[in-house]
């Protein structure tokens, strides 16, 4: 029996390194996964070190089980905040699997087709009247289906699209469809308005400074959206990808098709589902999400 191995790993930039918590699932036996973990752990230690990454974050999924937890280095340099399995982090471009589920929930909800115009749903330039639900997903829309070409820009659309067929805020569509259901009670919706050193338990963003010290980098002024905002966690996002294997949000041929990987216009076979990568490594199949995380 072939075991599904599930690797979430957030990181923050710059250096300074030091694990500090420690949880695995007592119920299934490590031994035949123990040296899988040093290995892993050995691996992590010397990208931090050599990247100097100040924190990360990592929960591992085994067998649609949560099976390990551990936070590693600081969240907050300047007040000495460890990071943990419940950091909270800006989670960027993964915010795009949630809006991907969110329109898929809306095929068999409200009759979407991922073959309409995005015009049938809101009033946009001419250029871009004419392009498809499926494109935007599949980042092929910049080139009418074309060619691949990633763009949040383009994927942003997608916000007017939810509200528009569910009559509800992407706010309160994400909270009401993912967010509660799955109980990530560490997940928000973006700031909303909220100074980050008022958000419990979230890290504090860092560059790499001239001298190879980590300086405190200015927060990004996001707005939540279909392309990128969301704030979460490695445990909730675990929750969420826990949820995909068990089909708790989508049905399984819902789920395949954001698996199979978009063909071009030239009928290439392209490295993205619908909201995912989707690529092969060593004959395993590998869903990263964009950007800033991997589901491996």
């Amino acid at each position: 029996m072939v075991s599904k191995l599930i690797i979430l790993i957030f990181i923050f930039n710059s250096s300074l390194y030091s694990s500090v918590e420690y949880k695995i699932n007592k119920t299934q036996s490590i031994s035949i996964w123990d040296k899988r973990l040093v290995r892993f752990e050995t691996v992590l230690k010397d990208l931090c070190s050599k990247l100097k990454i100040p924190g990360v974050s990592v929960a591992i999924i085994r067998d649609k089980k949560l099976w390990f937890t551990r936070g590693y280095g600081y969240s907050d340099i300047e007040k000495k905040i460890r990071a943990g399995s419940d950091t909270r982090y800006l989670i960027g471009s993964i915010t795009k699997t949630f809006t991907t589920i969110m329109i898929m929930q809306m095929i068999k909800r409200y009759g979407l087709n991922l073959n309409d115009n995005i015009s049938k749903y809101i009033s946009l330039d001419r250029y871009l009247s004419d392009i498809t639900i499926k494109q935007i997903l599949s980042h092929t829309a910049e080139s009418y289906g074309e060619r691949f070409f990633y763009s949040s820009k383009i994927f942003r659309l997608l916000t007017q699209v939810i509200e528009r067929v569910s009559g509800k805020s992407i706010i309160d569509a994400v909270i009401s469809r993912i967010i509660n259901p799955l109980n990530m009670n560490r997940t928000l919706p973006g700031f909303n308005g909220n100074n980050i050193s008022e958000i419990p338990k979230m890290a504090i963003p860092y560059r790499l400074g001239k001298n190879g010290k980590s300086i405190r980098s200015r927060v990004p002024d996001l707005h939540y959206n279909a392309s990128y905002g969301l704030i979460s966690t490695v445990m909730d996002l675990a929750k969420f990808d826990i949820a995909m294997d068990n089909n708790r949000l989508i049905s399984a041929d819902l789920k395949n098709i954001i698996f199979t990987p978009a063909k071009s216009g030239f009928k290439q076979i392209l490295p993205y589902g619908l909201g995912w990568f989707v690529e092969k490594y060593k004959n395993l199949k590998l869903v990263p999400t964009p950007h800033d995380s991997k589901f491996i």
